[in-house]
């Protein structure tokens, strides 16, 4: 299936040409500047989209700055379609065929632009070009029916399965030496199943060791609020040897009570002056040792409640106690298990250092 037909407009020396072709092989001749390598480059530019740029715009279609203020078409004729390349004065740059626009970028082309030329670079040649396969050497003759039969893709196929071959051989060389130095280096890594109690005792341990210590700080805590508090039970001993005193004052008490029934009946009585006076000053004293009285009894409930925060820091002491004696036991169980791990790390191979 050839090409009926070519019309160029505004593309280089061409404003408006139109070229009909016979089948079989043309030959475009002329002389020199006449546009004939005009005519083969605006088929290239249809068919491969090249050459890219508006440089190949006609002076017919610029204006007196350069500007493109026209539009430059290459309208082709094929078995009864028409396929039409142009530019325009705004930079559209495209295809046009059987009335549906395609884009052209950059170097890019269409699938449906290849389908409808089906054109290689053998089909197109210009003047200078070598005489076709007369100047090839047999090699490249060879090749070149190699490619139009795709003989080249059979090739390149066998070419690349050989290197997958070849690269898969390779990777199976190196996975088995890998799989042998793996089951070597395994074999040395077998005492480690014998480990594994160890490793679980070791974390009770630690898990044990955590719950103390936090225990441990605690009584610490604790131990400080006592050895505070020691020191104000040390300053109510003397609510102690108050004690006795706090009975005979209760006795007083008694006696107080009764001599102010009496005090009042002589008031009210109107007994003798003297009494009256002796027995105001009595009173004057009575008031002073109740007093001392109410005193002493709020020392006694100091007392008490010294004495009950005693018994408990006795209780949190002995509690200190016990749980040192289970830090001790922890302590030995773990330097027996340290004594017990291997000098070497079994993972980097490195020396261990047990701290």
């Amino acid at each position: 299936m050839s090409l009926k037909s070519l019309k160029l407009s505004n593309f280089q020396s061409h404003e408006n040409t139109e070229l009909i072709f016979d089948p079989g092989i043309n030959a475009i001749i002329g002389s020199s500047d006449s546009g004939k390598s005009s005519i083969l480059r605006s088929l290239r530019w249809a068919v491969y989209n090249r050459p890219s740029g508006n440089a190949f715009v006609s002076y017919w279609a610029k204006d007196q700055k350069g500007k493109q203020k026209g539009i430059t078409i290459v309208n082709v004729h094929k078995d009864n379609k028409y396929i039409q390349r142009f530019r325009d004065k705004n930079g559209k740059n495209g295809y046009d065929i059987n009335g549906r626009q395609l884009e052209a970028i950059r170097t890019d082309v269409p699938e449906q632009i290849k389908d409808f030329f089906n054109l290689s670079e053998v089909n197109i040649q210009s003047q200078m070009d070598a005489p076709f396969l007369l100047s090839n050497t047999p090699g490249e003759v060879a090749r070149f029916f190699n490619r139009i039969i795709k003989l080249d893709e059979i090739d390149q196929a066998l070419s690349l399965i050989d290197s997958k071959k070849r690269s898969c051989n390779n990777d199976i060389k190196q996975l088995t030496s890998d799989e042998e130095t793996q089951e070597k280096e395994l074999l040395t890594f077998k005492w480690i199943d014998k480990t594994e109690p160890i490793i679980k005792k070791a974390e009770e341990i630690e898990a044990n060791i955590l719950r103390y210590t936090g225990d441990l700080d605690l009584l610490r805590v604790s131990v400080g609020v006592y050895k505070e508090n020691l020191s104000i039970v040390e300053k109510s001993t003397l609510y102690v040897k108050l004690e006795d005193n706090i009975k005979e004052i209760e006795r007083i008490q008694v006696e107080i009570d009764g001599k102010k029934d009496i005090l009042y009946n002589l008031l009210t009585t109107g007994a003798e002056f003297d009494s009256k006076s002796k027995i105001i000053k009595h009173y004057d004293s009575i008031i002073k040792i109740e007093s001392s009285v109410d005193r002493a009894v709020k020392l006694s409930g100091k007392y008490e409640e010294a004495r009950l925060m005693l018994q408990n820091y006795k209780k949190s002491l002995q509690d200190y106690k016990e749980l040192n004696e289970k830090i001790s036991t922890v302590d030995k169980e773990l330097k027996e298990l340290k004594d017990k791990m291997p000098n070497t790390c079994p993972v980097c191979g490195n020396p261990m250092e047990v701290k």
